[in-house]
Parts: C-alpha cells; sequence; structure tokens
C-alpha cells in the first residue's frame, strides 16, 4: 500500500472539514451515514489507482494516477431544493480541491502531488439505506510521484545477502571475509 495514497485521501478529507455545508460530517471510506441527521455529509474514497509514466528508470520513479471521489449526501432528495443543495455542495467541493496548492504541486518540496483534475460527476441513489438518500459523486484525478523503496524491507534484506567468513590457515583464523548481497540489498 502507498502511504503517500493514504496520506492524500486524509488531506483531502481535512480539508473539507468544516469548509462545506456538510460541516464536520466528511469521512474517509465511510459509505453511509450513521442517521440522517449526519446529512449533508461527505465521504472521500481513493476508488482505483493506476501506474502512469517512467520519470526515471534508476531509481526507478514513476507517477501514479489515483481515482479520488468525494461521495457527497443529503437527506430529503425529493423536496424542490434538493437539486440546489447537491450542487451547491458539489461547487463547494470542487473549488476547495482544485485550488489547493499541496495537490497542484505548486511547491515540489511540500506538494501531496503533482496534479489534480476534475473527472467527472455520477448522480448516487441509494435506495438501501433507511431511507433513501440522493447524492452525486464528485470524480477527481491526482497525479503524484511514487519511489519504491531503494532498499528492500529488513526482513527481505537478510534473505538477499550473506556474510562469508573464509578459513583457510589451518588453526581457524580468518583469513578474509566478504559481504555479498545477491540483489537489492
Amino acid at each position: 500500500m502507498s502511504l503517500q495514497r493514504q496520506a492524500i485521501l486524509e488531506h483531502v478529507r481535512d480539508l473539507l472539514l468544516m469548509r462545506t455545508d456538510a460541516g464536520a460530517n466528511v469521512h474517509l471510506n465511510k459509505a453511509e451515514p450513521d442517521q440522517v441527521n449526519d446529512l449533508p455529509s461527505i465521504s472521500v474514497f481513493g476508488v482505483s489507482e493506476a501506474r502512469g509514466e517512467f520519470q526515471e528508470k534508476s531509481p526507478v520513479r514513476f507517477m501514479r494516477i489515483l481515482k479520488l471521489v468525494a461521495e457527497l449526501k443529503i437527506a430529503d432528495p425529493f423536496s424542490d431544493d434538493a437539486s440546489f443543495k447537491l450542487n451547491t455542495l458539489a461547487e463547494q467541493v470542487e473549488r476547495i480541491i482544485l485550488r489547493d496548492p499541496l495537490l497542484r504541486g505548486r511547491d515540489k518540496q511540500t506538494a501531496l502531488a503533482n496534479d489534480c483534475r476534475f473527472q467527472g460527476m455520477d448522480l448516487v441513489i441509494d435506495a438501501q439505506s433507511g431511507s433513501v438518500i440522493a447524492g452525486l459523486a464528485d470524480q477527481f484525478e491526482v497525479d503524484y510521484l511514487y519511489e519504491p523503496e531503494e532498499e528492500a524491507p529488513a526482513q527481505v534484506r537478510s534473505l538477499l545477502s550473506v556474510h562469508l567468513d573464509y578459513p583457510l590457515a589451518e588453526d581457524g583464523a580468518n583469513d578474509t571475509s566478504d559481504d555479498v548481497a545477491l540483489v537489492g540489498g
């Protein structure tokens, strides 16, 4: 799992907290609100990820493209102003996410991502919930540079390297020794 992906998802959640009509009802990977009183709500999901172009072959560095969804839900989807409420919330979310400098790669030292783009929106109707809930799924693509560990994790390194002693003298003293790394150690 990419910890950078987790950091991006948490950052988006934190960006939206108390800055939209959903107030504090902003969650990470929460499929359904606890109660209708918890609406409007936003849940942030990382729904898929793909490998983008290689930036360097040695050391290996490549772009990852994270598909991020902010699922927006409101109560009373049949009221006359339901569409207005959903679209207002969607506009708030889009502006906050797309203007964030940490997701746009403006400062290479502190940026979490290289770019963030709006990709579309789908209507969400949850007829399985306790009451019918309507919402929108705002979809974004976030590009970030992924750098696999240059060195294998410690538990793997011990399997990839060996220390050799060469006792050539009759008294058992070591004449020479060597450390051999098989790969990546």
